[in-house]
């Protein structure tokens, strides 16, 4: 017998936006559908879209088939739109509730996992599951579509798996080995965070999130390989700037065409621009309000959307000039706040993904469980915000179907309660499905 130290799940739920109404309006079941949120005394509605579902992330473990992961941090599509990935990152750790073992880890069962899904039907079918020892938040898709990549954490590699025979395995030489004996201050470990691939798939960055560091990884004979690395911080690359704060603490990683690396600088509130055409140089240093996690550009690589945690905000930068042009509120529109409450902040805003046809963005809000809906053509105005689309307990990220009108949302925790079919568990894990997500309205918050 095991204990479940923390259990996730995905939520499916169908939505839509309509130009004209917004996302607040509140249905007629929202009640019904809520959920409370243990020692908050709050409530959320996942549920309350129509169509909206969960799907628990079960990684089909032999001795413990009933077992449900947690901490769903990141979603990413096939360059096809067919496949979906979803990347775990967390705790999913399991202890021996009973026997000689009780109270010991097992380690056969804790892991990390990359749920494969196919989507080309809209809503998802479970096709393989991928355990990993240990992960963070980067995962990218080659370019090809027929091999994808993870940062390993405090492992300290990359992983790169490959369709073999109509199944994801990993490749040979894989994982890739970074280097790093230790994280910068005392007792850290290094953790390799982000990871991202140049178009051309030749190059992969990633960044050192406790190693303040980009690692570039090339292709020689077939196989990556660690080919350089970058200190981000100032004083490392021109010592009479020693003390000048900058590039610490990068988590995230977006790559324009197949020479430029936007490496978002948590801790710094920056963004590094890193030349990776030849040897990695930095370029220049975006600076932003916020604290910048999670990146995306548009298609046509003009735009870079960053979204901003301390400031439930969305960084708009012109990669042309490399200038910040605006930061968008994520955050819930003026006439569902008092104004007494308006400049308070904690959303957590922590990802940004554009709808396909570029018309929207959707950013998920951790600490208020839900995600924003921003009308990209109206970013400079008051009237960003078309609404809120309610989500599970803490969502960290979303996709779309190649059509768009599914969305996917991740989200890393729920409480306890009624899943589908009245059945229980002790919470939801973390994967939520919304549909229509353009031409209709009915969600609330």
């Amino acid at each position: 017998m095991r204990l479940k130290l923390l259990g996730i799940s995905i939520l499916a739920i169908t939505l839509s936006v309509s130009a004209n109404v917004p996302l607040l309006t509140t249905p007629a079941h929202a009640q019904e559908e809520a959920q409370t949120i243990p020692n908050t005394g709050q409530q959320i509605t996942p549920l309350a879209p129509a169509g909206a579902r969960f799907s628990p992330l079960n990684p089909g473990l032999p001795d413990n088939p009933s077992y449900v992961a947690g901490q769903a941090v990141t979603a990413v599509t096939s360059p096809d739109h067919k496949t979906l990935l979803v990347l775990t990152s967390g705790y999913n750790r399991v202890n021996f509730s009973t026997g000689a073992n009780a109270g010991q880890r097992n380690s056969a069962d804790s892991n990390e996992y990359v749920f494969i899904y196919d989507i080309s039907h809209r809503r998802p079918v479970q096709q393989q599951v991928i355990e990993v020892h240990n992960t963070y938040n980067g995962i990218a898709f080659d370019p090809g579509g027929a091999a994808f990549y993870l940062a390993g954490g405090v492992d300290d590699n990359v992983h790169a798996y490959s369709l073999q025979a109509g199944v994801w395995a990993e490749q040979s030489g894989s994982p890739i080995a970074l280097g790093h004996s230790a994280g910068v201050g005392a007792g850290v470990a290094p953790a390799a965070a982000g990871i991202a691939i140049t178009q051309d798939g030749t190059k992969l960055v990633v960044t050192n999130y406790y190693n303040d560091s980009v690692s570039l990884l090339t292709k020689q004979g077939g196989v990556w390989v660690k080919s350089a690395e970058l200190d981000l911080r100032p004083g490392k690359i021109d010592p009479a700037q020693s003390g000048t704060p900058g590039g610490e603490f990068p988590l995230w990683v977006t790559i324009k065409a197949s020479n430029t690396a936007y490496v978002s600088s948590l801790r710094d509130r920056e963004i590094v621009v890193v030349d990776i055409s030849a040897t990695p140089t930095v370029t220049t240093r975006i600076k932003v309000t916020g604290q910048p996690l999670k990146m995306t550009l548009n298609a046509s690589q003009t735009t870079l959307y960053a979204a901003e945690d301390q400031t439930d905000s969305v960084a708009v930068i012109d990669t042309a000039s490399n200038q910040l042009v605006l930061e968008a509120d994520a955050s819930a529109p003026a006439p569902a706040i008092a104004r007494s409450r308006r400049r308070l902040r904690g959303n957590n805003t922590n990802s940004v993904t554009l709808s396909p046809d570029e018309s929207r963005l959707y950013v998920t809000n951790g600490n208020t469980n839900n995600v924003a809906v921003l009308d990209v053509s109206a970013l400079r105005s008051r009237h960003a915000i078309a609404g809120l689309i309610p989500a599970g307990w803490y969502p960290n990220s979303v996709a779309f179907n190649a059509s768009g009108d599914y969305m996917y949302a991740l989200t890393a925790n729920h409480p306890r309660g009624r899943i589908l079919g009245g059945a229980t568990a002790e919470s939801w894990p973390p994967f939520l499905l919304l549909g229509a997500a353009h031409r209709t309205s009915t969600t609330s918050c």
